[in-house]
């Protein structure tokens, strides 16, 4: 450790370098040393108390292991970590490999079983989680009445992809719309893909005024109504309060029945599903799709 000015503190142990002014205490047999040049070496065989010595920007080189708690910069050469420019929420890194080569926007952190790992940025409106073994990850933060993507979310589900996915229901409707104009069976039957069945419907004004909304707005399915129903107290309640169109009364859904002529539709007045003929305009239509 090379620096002037004041050190104060006890030492053991021998001193080897220049020091100008006076050690005070035993050391051997002498009491005051006015200067120890490099070549010499006093051994204190006590404990001794140094006064009016100040380190300033000390430099230090050897090997090992350095504990502890720095503010400030670090620069220089540590076998595998090459610069670690600001280090001042990090107290220990066992091998940092990882630190440096990061991608723009990444967040090294330490699991825990004490490997050193990078984190990518996260999409906006995720939040971050942990495994609770020390594996963090983006989620999606989303929830239920949020308004996003064009219309507000009634669904959602955390997919195989460790992603949270849902499903959104517009916010806007139209009425008075025919399933088919001409009653044809088509083989729209499946009871959770919505988006399958409306791709094949064909005369469909209801399908015309949701492809309005956008090409990924669909007529859901019966499932798909389903899982809006079980959510309408939130949903409706948000819609209220964002000035939006309630859903009420009766609507299309994207599954034909069996016979050629009906179609599914869901009361939330009733909270059932039910068979129109598909060109009867009797039923509201409303666009979900998914995210």
């Amino acid at each position: 450790i090379t620096g002037t000015g004041a050190i104060a503190g006890t030492f053991t142990g021998n001193l080897t370098g220049n020091v100008t002014g006076n050690v005070t205490g035993n050391a051997d047999a002498a009491t005051k040393i006015a200067s120890i040049t490099n070549t010499d070496i006093v051994q204190l065989t006590s404990t001794q108390t140094l006064t009016n010595k100040t380190l300033t920007s000390p430099t230090i080189t050897g090997t090992g292991a350095i504990a502890g708690i720095f503010t400030g910069d670090l620069t220089g050469n540590a076998s595998t970590a090459t610069t670690a420019t600001t280090a001042t929420t990090a107290t220990t890194a066992t091998t940092a490999t990882n630190i440096s080569g990061g991608a723009a926007g990444s967040i090294p952190y330490q699991t825990g079983t004490g490997t050193t790992s990078l984190l990518a940025a996260g999409s906006s409106g995720q939040v971050l989680t942990s495994t609770g073994l020390g594996t963090l990850t983006w989620t999606g933060g989303h929830y239920i009445g949020e308004l996003y993507n064009g219309g507000m979310i009634y669904y959602i589900y955390k997919g195989s992809d460790g992603i949270e996915h849902g499903l959104i229901v517009s916010l806007t409707e139209s009425s008075g719309l025919a399933w088919q104009t001409t009653a044809s069976f088509i083989g729209a039957n499946s009871i959770d893909d919505g988006l399958y069945n409306t791709n094949i419907m064909t005369n469909s004004p209801a399908k015309d005024y949701v492809n309005s909304l956008g090409s990924d707005w669909y007529i859901p399915s019966t499932d798909e109504m389903a899982l809006l129903f079980h959510n309408h107290y939130i949903i409706q309640k948000n819609l209220r309060s964002n000035n939006n169109t309630l859903i009420t009364t009766s609507y299309w859904t994207s599954r034909e029945s069996g016979n050629i002529a009906n179609a599914y539709y869901f009361s939330f007045t009733l909270g059932g599903f039910g068979l129109y003929e598909k060109t009867l305009a009797v039923s509201k239509v409303r666009g979900v799709k998914s995210f």
